[in-house]
């Protein structure tokens, strides 16, 4: 929080979305949000949802999260900086290893479209927090521990624009 800089954030997520879900909505929905003529910053996380199983295979086939992420990010940073952070663990080992994948693809995808990009899978991992509210909860969403250790990975990534003084 600042008393020079007045930031809106506006929290664009849906759970359960795809890459082809946000392909289809993000333009639309920050381009109302936005406040003209003021900086506009655009953070996406994805992936987590394009690997998850259903019916016996991955609700988003693999090429079709790469043309998405690909028109996602380029047509974003051509627009207004733009950041992307990587999918978080998950319990089951099966899970964790396509979102360890796919973290790995969005990282390229990401450093090919000139986005700076937060791998956090590992990380809060190995954090402890995250996996023990996971359990405690749904098994797949943290609580606010959890939430609270990913925006701290935020907060000392080098490449967030809003840095809190301490």
């Amino acid at each position: 929080k600042s008393e020079d800089i007045g930031i809106t954030c506006s929290n664009l997520g849906v759970r359960a979305d795809t890459s082809t879900d946000v392909l289809r909505r993000w333009e639309m929905e920050v381009d109302a949000r936005r406040l003209k003529p003021h900086d506009t910053r655009v953070v996406f996380g994805f992936g987590a949802n394009d690997c998850w199983i259903e019916e016996g295979r991955t609700r988003v086939e693999r090429t079709d999260t790469i043309s998405n992420t690909t028109a996602i990010l380029s047509r974003a940073a051509s627009l207004y900086p733009t950041l992307m952070i990587g999918p978080p663990p998950a319990l089951d080992e099966a899970e964790d290893s396509r979102r360890q994948e796919m973290s790995a693809l969005l990282g390229d995808l990401s450093n090919h479209a000139g986005v700076s990009y937060l791998s956090v899978i590992d990380a809060l991992r190995h954090g402890g927090v995250w996996g023990m509210e996971q359990q405690q909860g749904d098994a797949i969403h943290p609580s606010a521990g959890g939430y609270g250790a990913l925006a701290r990975l935020v907060l000392e990534w080098p490449e967030w624009w809003f840095h809190p003084e301490i």
